[in-house]
């Protein structure tokens, strides 16, 4: 190590700077207290900034006496230690970058990767431009390092495993282009940078694009080309089977070739070189055996270490005034929604491996195991009179860290999912990581505010979209309301609006309906193309103001076309489904006749595609069989909810439209919704 120090508080971020157009040779550090360090480059202390932030900070970006520091809603601007300018973020800010200087005539403009989906421009302490992107911005960079010829591209990647190219001024912002990797859905993007792997040089007009994932370690290159509007070509990527922290290009370990630094979830320092094999290690010119050696010397140290620590623990396990007390390890848990197949991502990573996982869930839920899991799971039954839905137990295979698994909740529902994790260990701990099911926690946020706001009945195929309206009224306040929202939807910020009026858009990852719902002091107006969602979030807002004593006038437009409408986008996918299944019964005795007859040539096209096909119609049976359960329990609902806001009881029609149902004849069913009226 060059130098190492003790700043005794946690560390959240690091930075380089230096002064402007020229190298960066020194470092930053902000801690989670809000005070921000610089050392030069030999390891000597020359600043000590406490910037009085009243939350942590998350992201830092240095520019020469510039230093912009970001907390969960607040960006501090600091001239020469000295703050300029503060900015309240109407949403979560994610990472903060700055516009290069140069190019400004000394003038900074942070640049803000927030929760809404948008980047925002500032100056000073306003924002001046705002630009949507596809998913949630989380790592900002400058393209080549420094923006480009103009200073004005800028690199971005997204919560949901996408990346792109954005061009930003004060004046005017677009994106160029954007790109996800199929091997990096639902994978978080934790760093991009660019840097040419090929030659010592940083900022020329080619170079390569790094782009790093946190699930499962994936590192991908892409090739630039000279004129920034064409989209970077795969060139290879590298899997760690690890999340990732961060990583960084350089040259460590070889000046004549460029190299690739991990850092993992565990704590590895991974290096990944651009030296071909037969040149890494040459056998005959001894440095094999060098390095092998520094290699050896290491893990038997390591291993030395280990078996010191384990005496230690055996004599004093033996004392009896001692008590063994297990340490808190860290568990990493995430928790997200996939819009384009409809389910939940559960993701548990351990810094040690795993015994065995328990899942309970308090709310119905449906668990879908993934292939490459070698974990053996086995399901309790549970009884829903005491509210429990899920019990599920995975044992781990040995030296397993992680677990990775697809849920699906019904909405309607609020409760808890809870992941009991017992680490290989001893002494035998078991940390508990909690999850809020939310009530339409199948909806993701839009955060398209001019398409909202130039027509709340958006349009579909040239044609006016019908929709219900909702009006509740009573003597309640901005944060009340905000509060009850939040309940009911991810995406939601927890901060209360500074605005008077507040306003958000959701669409299901499951049907593409859509809700609208804006709210101010004492009235919540909404719209929404769904009568389900709208019922489920009426009784959710009704119960909530009911326990804080509060008395809503509810009143509602219903439209009857919009009953039809959700049924007829539930039909199709629900037909997909039953002609998948009876396509699946069919495998059997298909394979049966071409076992007797020796080959296919007797079946016809349909039936020959069956069998061609028969591994994958398997295996998204046995991943989406219950689904077909689902719709019929939306059905259902939306039956129930369209009479509930028509003040009538449907009980006795239930059993009717049970069996209508499961008779798969979509026109039988809506005739028998257009009949009800």
């Amino acid at each position: 190590a060059i130098f190492r120090t003790n700043v005794n508080c946690p560390v959240t971020c690091l930075e380089l700077g230096g002064k402007l157009g020229q190298e960066k040779n020194v470092v930053f550090v902000a801690t989670v207290a809000g005070k921000v360090m610089g050392f030069t480059k030999k390891g000597k202390q020359f600043m000590n900034l406490d910037s009085d932030m009243s939350e942590p900070v998350k992201s830092m970006h240095v520019e020469a006496a510039d230093l912009l520091l970001a907390g969960e809603y607040t960006l501090r601007h600091f001239n020469n230690c000295v703050e300029v300018h503060f900015y309240l973020c109407p949403d979560k800010i994610n990472d903060v970058i700055s516009l290069p200087p140069l190019k400004y005539s000394g003038k900074v403009f942070p640049v803000l990767a927030c929760s809404d989906k948008t980047l925002k421009v500032l100056s000073g302490s306003d924002m001046v431009g705002e630009l949507n992107v596809s998913g949630i911005p989380v790592v900002l960079n400058m393209y080549h390092n420094n923006g480009g010829p103009n200073g004005e591209l800028v690199l971005y990647g997204t919560d949901d495993g996408k990346f792109g190219l954005s061009l930003i001024t004060p004046i005017c912002q677009s994106v160029l282009w954007e790109l996800s990797s199929p091997a990096s859905l639902t994978k978080k993007v934790i760093g991009l940078l660019t840097f040419d792997l090929e030659t010592n040089h940083t900022s020329g007009a080619f170079g390569d694009l790094i782009i790093g994932y946190d699930n499962g370690g994936l590192v991908e290159v892409y090739g630039l080309s000279d004129d920034e509007m064409d989209k970077p070509v795969h060139k290879g990527s590298f899997s760690l089977n690890e999340s990732l922290r961060s990583i960084g290009c350089g040259r460590f370990n070889n000046a004549d070739h460029a190299e690739i630094l991990c850092l993992t979830f565990s704590g590895w320092v991974v290096g990944l070189t651009t030296e071909p094999s037969s040149h890494a290690l040459n056998k005959d010119s001894g440095e094999h055996d060098i390095k092998m050696e520094i290699l050896r010397k290491e893990i038997e140290n390591l291993e030395r270490q280990v078996e010191i620590e384990k005496e230690k623990y055996q004599s004093n396990s033996q004392k009896p005034d001692l008590v063994s007390q297990g340490q808190e390890i860290e568990v990493k848990l995430q928790f997200h929604l996939n819009p384009d197949e409809g389910v939940y991502g559960l993701n548990l990573e351990t810094v040690v491996p795993i015994e065995y996982i328990m899942l309970q869930c308090d709310v119905p839920i449906d668990v879908i195991d993934m292939d490459k899991n070698s974990s053996i799971v086995s399901f309790t039954p549970c009884s829903n009179e005491e509210e429990n839905f899920l019990l599920a137990t995975y044992r781990c295979q040995a030296n397993t860290t992680k677990l990775e698994l697809k849920v699906i909740p019904v909405e309607g529902h609020q409760g808890h999912l809870r992941a009991y994790v017992v680490p290989l260990m001893k002494p035998k701990l078991c940390q508990v990581k909690q999850l809020a099911i939310k009530p339409l926690c199948m909806h993701f946020r839009d955060s398209n505010k001019k398409k909202r706001s130039r027509d709340i009945d958006s349009e579909s195929n040239g044609e006016s979209r019908p929709m219900n309206r909702l009006t509740m009224q009573g003597n309640v306040s901005l944060s009340d309301i905000h509060s009850w929202v939040n309940l009911c939807f991810w995406g939601i910020p927890e901060k209360v609006p500074a605005d008077e009026k507040a306003s958000y858009g959701f669409v299901s990852s499951c049907l593409g309906t859509v809700f609208n719902c804006s709210y101010r002091d004492g009235m919540i107006e909404c719209t929404s193309d769904n009568l389900s969602t709208m019922n489920i979030f009426k009784d959710l807002i009704f119960k909530e103001a009911t326990k804080s004593g509060i008395k809503l006038d509810i009143s509602f437009d219903i439209n009857d076309e919009t009953v039809i409408n959700t049924l007829k986008s539930i039909i199709p996918k629900m037909d997909e489904l039953i002609l998948a299944a009876q396509k699946v019964q069919l495998i059997e005795g298909l394979k049966e006749i071409e076992t007797q007859e020796g080959s296919i040539d007797c079946l016809t096209g349909d039936f020959k595609q069956v069998l061609i096909e028969a591994d994958l119609l398997t295996a998204l049976h046995k991943q989406k069989h219950k689904q077909l359960e689902r719709y019929y329990a939306m059905i259902t609902h939306l039956y129930q909810s369209w009479f509930k806001f028509k003040g009538r009881s449907v009980k006795d029609k239930l059993d009717g439209l049970q069996g209508v149902i499961k008779k798969h004849d979509s026109k039988m069913l809506l005739e028998f919704f257009k009949n009800s009226t």
